[in-house]
C-alpha cells in the first residue's frame, strides 16, 4: 500500500514536470520567433511557397501581400521547396485546443510543410 506522503511526493513531481514541458514549449516558441526575425527582417524580397490553402486563406494571403507591395516588400511565389531560397511556408492553421497559446499547427502535413519545418523555415 502507498502512505499519502507518497502520493502528494509523486503528485508536486508531476507538477514540476509539467511545468517545466510548459516552459520548454515556451522557450522554443520565443527562439522560434527570433531566428524568424532574423530570416526575415530587413529583406526586400520574400519567397515563399503555399500548400493546401482555402478560398478564403487564399484571399487573406493576397490582402497581406499588398500591405508588404505598399512598404516596399515584394512577395514572390514559388512552385517548389528550395531550402536555400524559400523564406517562407504558407499553409492553413490546424485548430487545437490543447495547445498553448500562440501556438501554431499547420492543419495538413504535406511534403512542402514537412520540409519547411525540418529545413527551419517559418511555417
Amino acid at each position: 500500500a502507498v502512505d499519502a506522503s507518497t502520493l502528494d511526493s509523486i503528485s508536486e513531481n508531476i507538477d514540476v514536470e509539467a511545468e517545466s514541458v510548459v516552459m520548454s514549449i515556451s522557450t522554443k516558441l520565443h527562439l522560434a520567433d527570433v531566428r524568424y526575425k532574423e530570416l526575415l527582417e530587413n529583406k526586400r524580397t520574400i519567397n515563399y511557397i503555399t500548400s493546401s490553402l482555402s478560398s478564403a486563406d487564399k484571399e487573406a494571403l493576397e490582402a497581406v501581400i499588398k500591405q508588404f507591395k505598399n512598404v516596399g516588400v515584394t512577395m514572390k511565389k514559388m512552385n517548389e521547396f528550395k531550402p536555400h531560397v524559400t523564406d517562407l511556408c504558407i499553409t492553413a492553421r490546424a485548430e487545437t485546443t490543447n495547445a498553448p497559446d500562440n501556438y501554431i499547427l499547420s492543419k495538413f502535413r504535406t511534403l512542402k510543410a514537412m520540409r519547411s519545418a525540418l529545413a527551419g523555415i517559418p511555417i
